[in-house]
């Protein structure tokens, strides 16, 4: 299964006039889609408690975010990556990564930009998030881009990184630690909290890839955040016009869903040596 797949299956479940009868829409939107955009564009929260938006947010946002991640991994050190692909297992950490794009765009690094000589027997995955609801929608996206050969595990732990440490028995340290527009949620008070918490499961040698907005404030706390982690010379995906996801939208949906293909982050891709 791609990618669009998914998009078409959450597109059909969408049903696109609930807002005429949703008493808790955003205030200034007009539709469920407005719903999602809106607080995104006005520097708001959005709450994806409401199963509507989340079945919105994959047909949206899946594709390009997905491809923000993968492009952030393409540009790791070589040495590293050659390094990754030697290990029997890998671990990663998804922090904040609910719905699982960031996932997604990991295991297509790995299926399309790794040797397939590779010695990867299995990657485990710790999804950390402050909520439950993207249950529905996760087990759609991690599961995208399998490599021939290699097992995949996922675990979840619903934690607030911000109060507790990740903290898990079978999770100690981990190799990658993703990060993907959850700086930006973050209060600038709490970046060193997070980075306390993050620096507690690096190992001799964490690649750490962060995937965010690229906007000043949140520019300055993904700053503050790799400096209080240790991380040094960080490589710089930098947003450019018209950057392309690379998937391609069946008119009828793109148009219905206000789907966005154009990648517009700003991406860290950082080695952390002990």
């Amino acid at each position: 299964m791609e990618v669009m797949d998914v998009v078409k299956k959450f597109h059909k479940k969408i049903d696109y006039d609930a807002h005429k009868s949703c008493d808790v829409k955003y205030p200034t939107a007009n539709d469920c889609i407005e719903c999602c955009s809106k607080p995104y564009f006005e520097q708001v929260n959005i709450d994806y408690t409401c199963a509507q938006k989340r079945k919105i947010y994959v047909a949206r946002y899946a594709p390009t975010y997905i491809s923000e991640v993968h492009s952030a991994f393409r540009v790791t050190p070589r040495d590293y990556a050659e390094e990754l692909s030697k290990k029997s297992r890998i671990k990663v950490a998804s922090i904040g990564g609910g719905p699982g794009t960031d996932i997604a765009g990991f295991k297509k690094w790995i299926l399309r930009n790794i040797d397939e000589d590779n010695d990867i027997d299995k990657i485990k995955f710790l999804r950390v998030d402050i909520h439950e609801d993207w249950d529905d929608v996760s087990p759609e996206l991690i599961k995208l881009y399998d490599s021939p050969g290699i097992e995949y595990k996922y675990k979840k732990v619903v934690r607030d990184i911000t109060q507790k440490p990740i903290n898990t028995q079978s999770f100690k340290s981990f190799d990658v630690i993703m990060m993907s527009y959850i700086l930006s949620e973050i209060n600038s008070n709490d970046i060193e909290k997070v980075a306390k918490h993050i620096s507690e499961v690096i190992s001799d040698k964490t690649l750490l890839v962060i995937n965010d907005r690229p906007q000043d404030v949140v520019i300055r706390k993904i700053d503050q955040f790799i400096s209080a982690v240790g991380g040094k010379n960080p490589k710089i995906v930098e947003p450019t016009e018209r950057d392309h996801c690379g998937e391609t939208y069946p008119d009828e949906i793109f148009g219905k869903v206000g789907a966005t293909i154009f990648r517009k982050s700003i991406r860290y891709n950082v080695l952390i040596e002990k």
